[in-house]
């Protein structure tokens, strides 16, 4: 069966700090707005030591909900 996918949110890095951020002790990240965001936009701010990749800590990405990871990922380099 062939997986489906549904937009959940955008993640975008930031260094400047917001008033209503939530802190993530596990990934050392500042996570904002996604809450109140009409279109699931999600500001990213981390830390310098945060175990985040790098790619997410510096570039904006779509996130999505999927049916079925397995068959969302089969064929993918990841």
């Amino acid at each position: 069966m062939k997986a489906t996918y549904k937009y959940h949110r955008i993640g975008i890095p930031t260094q400047i700090p917001r008033e209503d951020e939530t802190y993530i002790a596990k990934f050392k990240i500042y996570t904002s707005g996604y809450e109140s965001s009409p279109y699931g936009v999600e500001w990213l701010r981390f830390e310098p030591d945060s175990p985040m990749p790098e790619l997410i800590k510096r570039v904006p990405h779509v996130a999505f909900e999927v049916t079925d990871l397995q068959e969302a990922l089969k064929g993918k380099k990841y």
